[in-house]
């Protein structure tokens, strides 16, 4: 690649980035309990949240089911386990790793946003 001042800088080495990306899947694993836990904590805090607490669950119309809230939970949690546990040096698993990051990341972001709705 050229840089700025138009010198070559090399290529990233291939394993330093498959290193890169399980480092970022097991942080993203490490934050899905904690990232649910706010989002219900923050949910409870708003008005319909605090409706639902005071009335005794009668006034709890979630927009969005539970089962796809876990299931967001869940497959966010089995790609994170996937990421971080794949082999390091098959070349099939580094390729396909930062998909499986991507595909936990935002599975986690549908499971906020779907705890917050």
């Amino acid at each position: 690649m050229a840089s700025m001042n138009g010198t070559i800088e090399p290529a990233e080495d291939p394993a330093e980035q498959d290193r890169r990306r399980r480092r970022r899947g097991g942080r993203a694993l490490a934050l899905l309990v904690p990232t649910a836990v706010v989002c219900y904590v923050l949910y409870l805090t708003s008005d319909h949240g605090g409706r639902c607490v005071m009335t005794g669950g009668e006034a709890c119309d979630s927009s969005a089911p539970t089962a796809w809230t876990f299931g967001a939970f869940v497959v966010s949690a089995v790609l994170g386990l996937a990421a971080v546990a794949g082999p390091e040096g098959w070349a099939r698993v580094r390729a396909v790793r930062g998909g499986i990051v991507t595909a936990q990341i935002s599975a986690q972001a549908v499971m906020a946003l779907l705890i917050l709705s």
